[in-house]
């Protein structure tokens, strides 16, 4: 059975939380996020053997941009292993304040005006996702790539989804949104985002209505 919904993201209070996963998501914070203290519509990809990246909308006097933004190197890698005394590599807990100065340093970032129109409906798409959060029998796993999603209070993962999923196709909707962010300008981009935005809004809600024609992948 699949199980395509978001997942509620682990809590720092959580019985079994790890220390070291929440210095990592720290570290990917403060090296991809931190420089917008305000975003919606924020998704955060960290895959097993590639670096890091977010894409997330702001708000700039009254006008919307998609910012992209990635890690120049894997900061799982760079960051958080150590060799112990016979050489072999460990998962280590390390100082976010002492990396802080450099962590941002060489992150790639691409950014797009983005219409209000689009916003609003991927302001709902996520928010409508982020509401239907819920836990599953088993989740996670140690390769493949863990999503999280934001927006406004809310919070919720996914590791891996299949694409056919509504968490999968959130997941790609985020993905639309880095390749609108790289394009810049492009109508064309704006007016595919819009709809990728609109057709998997319905389908989540289930609202009637003759979207065939709306070429997505």
């Amino acid at each position: 059975m699949l199980h395509g919904h978001l997942e509620p993201d682990e809590s720092t209070f959580s019985t079994h939380h790890l220390e070291w996963n929440g210095r990592y998501k720290e570290l990917i914070r403060v090296a991809l996020l931190d420089k917008y203290p305000t975003r919606a519509c924020q998704m955060v990809n960290v895959p097993s053997f590639r670096p890091e990246y977010a894409v997330f909308v702001v708000c700039v006097k009254g006008n919307f941009r998609v910012i992209a933004r990635s890690a120049p190197v894997s900061i799982w890698d760079v960051h958080m292993h150590r060799p112990d005394k016979q050489g072999v590599q460990q998962v280590t807990v390390p100082d976010v304040d002492a990396l802080r100065p450099g962590l941002q340093r060489g992150t790639v970032e691409y950014s797009a005006p983005l219409p209000a129109e689009t916003f609003e409906l991927l302001d709902r798409l996520w928010s409508t996702m982020l509401l239907l959060s819920r836990p599953s029998p088993s989740s996670g796993g140690v390769d493949g790539e863990t999503y999280y999603f934001a927006n406004r209070s809310m919070t919720a993962m996914k590791h891996s989804p299949y694409e056919e999923t509504p968490a999968g196709q959130l997941a790609q909707t985020g993905e639309r949104m880095i390749e609108f962010a790289r394009i810049e300008r492009s109508k064309h981009a704006g007016n595919d985002l819009e709809a990728v935005a609109r057709k998997r809004l319905r389908s989540l809600l289930r609202i009637p209505g003759d979207w065939a024609t709306v070429a997505l992948f």
